[in-house]
């Protein structure tokens, strides 16, 4: 899947397992989402967006940041993720926050509009991750503040890495690929960092943030990768009766050293987070 359509799609079909899965990955990843916040330094009355916001779960600290009198736009590409945010910007009482459907490499809103952009792990599905950069430029105010995260390579990425691989180990996917739209587009922290000063950013520096993904048991991982990952389920529909046992099979394996004594599936994670000043 490499053009915006599918990714859309993909994207749609996992909306609601998304939204189900949304309060573990905010707590996984919350050592990241404090660093960008922080990147920001939003204040009460700036106007933020958020692009790529999936199913809304950083809305409503975005919004507390620039509470009395600022407000938050979130997009994202996916129909289903946008309505899952809408749902979430609801059951908060979010009156601030309007979310609407957007693209990243065409940003449907207007010039020096926003104080800060913040996209969490968006920026390595664009179709020309340049372009979208040079888009999140233009709605930005003249010293707004860019933070935006990536995934470190796949061999850092237990995570994201072990169930792509479990795939390729019963014959039905290629290793992680770095080369075109997906999770592991962006992995290079120089190169990301040329890309935002090449989109007209000053100041623009990448970090390396670690994060941990836990499951209780090897049931809750699983159920996680059915419910999230578009790329296995697509991989498995339609693939012989007995394909979804022999990925299970091999995901177990592939996480074995990961795990503890008590059956406690520990997945690290390396994050690429990219900030610089408009």
């Amino acid at each position: 899947m490499t053009d915006k359509r599918d990714h859309s799609n993909g994207w749609d079909g996992r909306a609601a397992g998304w939204e189900d899965a949304s309060q573990q990955f905010e707590r996984s990843v919350q050592s990241l989402t404090i660093k960008m916040i922080e990147a920001l330094a939003p204040r009460p009355g700036d106007e933020l967006l958020e692009l790529a916001c999936g199913p809304g779960g950083t809305l409503p600290i975005l919004a507390e940041t620039v509470s009395p009198g600022g407000r938050v736009v979130a997009g994202d590409r996916s129909e289903g993720m946008v309505e899952a945010a809408k749902r979430k910007v609801a059951e908060a009482g979010l009156t601030t926050v309007d979310v609407d459907q957007l693209e990243l490499d065409w940003i449907d809103l207007p010039t020096a509009t926003f104080s800060g952009l913040f996209c969490r792990f968006g920026y390595m599905f664009a179709s020309d991750p340049a372009a979208a950069l040079i888009e999140a430029r233009r709605v930005l105010r003249p010293s707004g503040r860019l933070a935006i995260a990536t995934w470190s390579p796949p061999d850092e990425n237990p995570y994201g890495r072990i169930s792509i691989e479990a795939l390729a180990e019963i014959g039905l996917g290629d290793p992680p690929a770095t080369s075109q739209p997906g999770m592991f587009a962006l992995t290079d922290a120089e190169a990301l960092r040329e890309m935002i000063f090449s989109a007209g950013f000053l100041d623009a520096e990448v970090e390396r943030v670690d994060v941990q993904f836990t499951f209780q048991s090897f049931d809750a991982l699983i159920d996680w990768v059915f419910d999230v990952s578009q790329s296995v389920v697509d991989a498995l529909e339609g693939s012989h009766p007995r394909s979804k046992e022999a990925f299970a099979e091999a995901l177990r394996g592939l996480s074995l050293p990961y795990t503890d004594e008590s059956g406690t599936i520990l997945l690290p994670g390396v994050t690429l987070l990219g900030t610089a000043t408009a």
